[in-house]
């Protein structure tokens, strides 16, 4: 067995790893939704701080196997592409590509529903905030359409329109 065989070994771990830190994400992920919608800050802030743990876990393996994997392509003299297990995999055996391959198709689902949640999540942030501009919109200028007959003047090719002090009732 050669020394960047036993280094696949250790590339299997580290995914298997990735792998199982994903679930807990994705059940913290939806926990936000929750949180979210019902407007529970206190218990949003906290899922927040776990989001940002098991996140700094997935990062940190993620460094763990790009450093294998350019051991590897080191080991094997390879110096075309970038060092990804994606150009690696052609260079390695039948069973080890398998087996990786496997193991990519398992996170490439695992972050298709990261970005699923993440997506639905910011979707209703934007509505939330769209809601709250326009209320608050709404309140504070007065619609150019209302009861009142606004004070028009131009300066230079820009019309200007003041609702104060030369605002008049439609019904005077």
């Amino acid at each position: 067995m050669e020394e960047w065989e036993s280094d696949l070994e250790e590339i299997s771990q580290l995914l298997e790893q990735e792998i199982r830190r994903y679930h807990p994400l994705i059940e913290v992920l939806k926990k936000e939704s929750e949180y979210l919608r019902g407007g529970a800050s206190e218990p949003l802030m906290n899922v927040v701080k776990e989001i940002e743990y098991h996140t700094e876990m997935i990062l940190s393996l993620e460094d763990k196997l790009k450093e294998w994997v350019e051991k590897i392509f080191r080991c094997l003299s390879l110096r075309e592409g970038k060092p990804t297990l994606s150009t690696l995999l052609p260079f390695l055996p039948i069973s080890a590509r398998g087996k990786i391959n496997s193991y990519q198709r398992t996170l490439w689902q695992l972050k298709e529903e990261v970005r699923q949640i993440n997506d639905r999540n910011k979707a209703f942030i934007q509505e939330y905030l769209t809601f709250w501009n326009d209320l608050v919109s709404t309140l504070i200028n007065p619609l150019i359409e209302s009861q009142n007959y606004f004070h028009q003047k131009t300066i230079g090719n820009r019309n200007i329109v003041s609702s104060l002090p030369f605002t008049l009732n439609r019904e005077v």
